[in-house]
């Protein structure tokens, strides 16, 4: 097991399953290793070595009314690969900062950020409450390096996040179908059900990474005495002893 942290995101890998935990506060342990959680713990990051990630969110639902330019973007992601980040999470912004899927929305940023630094991009396939399961993946035909799949539905604010099994098999289906490493979204427990029955079908294959999201509004709430409990409880059939 070997674990790294960052301003936004935590990963622990064991045996090829990542487990990716967005952070923001204490120190959490983990058997007899520790989680470091916090804004303020940024170290350097030796990118030869595939048991080290550091993946970074620049901006999410906190960027409405943000207004975001494709050169802004490649300068940002630029200055956190610098920082140590291995792993970008790219959520597509209109200039005016609304939410948006769009193809060249992320072919702009995508060139932008491949411009300044070479850092794996991740899409994000979750958009925005209401948008159909269509809109949601029609960048994935870019190939980013990585692509979230959120398994399962949860509320979202005073919103709904839609992410029913027809939605989770059309998402993994152009994943697949473009060679993308899917990160598995895990915002409640019952969404690591999902991942085992997905595992049990052989759509889901090892190795696997998992992102395990708390502090959603609506779902679940995941303080840090019960991070340890979702990082030892990946899906029975992903390769952990």
């Amino acid at each position: 097991m070997a674990f790294v942290v960052c301003g936004v995101w935590v990963v622990s890998v064991w045996f090829g399953v990542a487990i990716c935990v967005k952070a923001w506060l204490l120190l959490c342990g983990v058997g007899k290793y520790w989680l470091l959680l916090g804004c303020n713990l940024v170290p350097r990051v030796g990118r030869a070595s595939l048991r080290r990630i550091v993946e970074t969110a620049l901006w999410g639902l906190c960027a409405a009314g943000w207004k975001i330019a494709a050169g802004k973007v490649g300068e940002e992601y630029g200055r956190a690969y610098d920082a140590g980040a291995t792993v970008g999470h790219v959520h597509g912004r209109r200039p005016d900062g609304a939410p948006t899927q769009d193809l060249e929305t992320f072919r702009a940023f995508s060139a932008a950020i491949r411009a300044r630094c070479p850092i794996l991009q991740q899409f994000s396939t979750g958009g925005a409450v209401g948008m159909g399961v269509e809109e949601r993946i029609a960048a994935l035909s870019l190939k980013p390096d990585m692509a979230t799949l959120t398994l399962g539905t949860c509320n979202f604010g005073e919103d709904v996040f839609e992410n029913s099994l027809p939605t989770i098999r059309a998402i993994l289906d152009r994943i697949r179908r473009y060679g993308i490493t899917p990160e598995r979204e895990i915002f409640d427990d019952g969404m690591l059900a999902t991942a085992d029955a997905l595992f049990a079908t052989g759509l889901l294959t090892p190795p696997a990474h998992f992102h395990l999201v708390p502090c959603v509004p609506g779902a679940p709430a995941a303080p840090p005495p019960h991070l340890p409990h979702r990082s030892r409880s990946p899906p029975a059939r992903s390769p952990l002893p």
